[in-house]
């Protein structure tokens, strides 16, 4: 059944930014999707060969699993309301079935990639630059003198942008999803191109407002490119540019790369992993093993802000 017509029937009244991704993703990347309601908590369930080890970095471990999560690489949960009612419902499914991005521990805690989320408090850019501390200032002024010759414009996706994005998914050591080309055509965020003086298209991010937050949700660019402009950090800092310009409460950088983001400002929020079987017997050898399949944070704190500014975010 379409997310449209189950959130009719089911009278869900969903977001209409949720009904659009949903049923943008039912065209341009179908796999399975499903929709649920279990005690008024509703579940978007997907099929997907996985890697069932990637986040504990052992050997490959490729199985085709159940998930409840968006089939899309973004760090919000599939599921709308409480984390037992989904237990509720993987506890009358058969098979495998893995939760992703959940929002609090289940029954059997364990986390999955943290995402990262800047907090604004700022009314622009000089007085973020004015709120670091000197290690942290130092390091993105070096970034941003190493680019400031890249020109950054809004433009239109195309192939060349799509290549940079199947560059960045091939380095990934956690990938899920591969978009096709049509998503990024279709989807109604901002596409916004990083090229040098010389006019070489370089990299691209993709952004999404929503109310008073903005979401970073893809990228791409090759590696040989971000030495000589310390490409990724400029990305990551243009984004907090833009969110200090368009006046946003938070911006969601999303997940990997945490080093980076912590150090521009970042704070880490946790998300939660959590599998099931029907088996009894694989059940609870999966509820023993679980831990060990669990996110391991970055390990450093980084006191980023003056001592009055990170005071602001106790």
């Amino acid at each position: 059944m379409e997310i449209l017509e189950f959130n009719r029937r089911k009278d869900l009244n969903l977001q209409k930014e949720s009904l659009d991704l949903l049923s943008l993703l039912e065209r341009v990347n179908p796999c399975n999707q499903g929709y649920h309601v279990e005690k008024g908590t509703f579940i978007v369930t997907y099929r997907l060969r996985m890697d069932l080890l990637n986040l504990w970095g052992r050997l490959p471990l490729k199985i085709d699993a159940n998930v409840v999560g968006l089939p899309i690489s973004v760090a919000d949960p599939g599921y709308l309301g409480i984390e037992a009612h989904v237990e509720d419902f993987l506890g009358r499914q058969r098979g495998l079935w893995v939760v992703l991005n959940g929002n609090k521990p289940f029954s059997v805690p364990a986390k999955t990639l943290s995402t990262f989320v800047f907090r604004n408090r700022f009314d622009s850019f000089s007085e973020y630059l004015h709120s670091l501390r000197s290690p942290y200032r130092r390091r993105i002024k070096m970034a941003l003198d190493k680019g400031e010759d890249l020109l950054i414009r809004k433009g239109e996706f195309t192939e060349d942008h799509y290549g940079l994005y199947r560059e960045v998914v091939g380095r990934s050591d956690h990938p899920l999803e591969i978009l096709p080309l049509e998503f990024f055509r279709e989807y109604h965020g901002d596409i916004y191109e990083f090229r040098s003086k010389e006019g070489r298209l370089l990299a691209f991010v993709q952004t999404k407002k929503h109310d008073d937050r903005l979401r970073f949700l893809f990228c791409g660019f090759r590696r040989e490119d971000v030495e000589e402009f310390d490409l990724y950090y400029n990305m990551l800092l243009w984004i907090v540019r833009l969110g200090i310009d368009e006046g946003v409460r938070e911006i969601d950088f999303g997940q990997t790369s945490e080093e980076s983001k912590l150090k521009i400002g970042c704070q880490e929020r946790e998300r939660y992993l959590f599998i099931h079987h029907h088996n009894p017997a694989l059940r609870w050898m999966l509820t023993r093993l679980l831990p060990m399949f669990s996110y391991r944070s970055y390990p450093t704190i980084h006191r980023v802000f003056k001592e009055e500014y990170h005071a602001d975010l106790s």
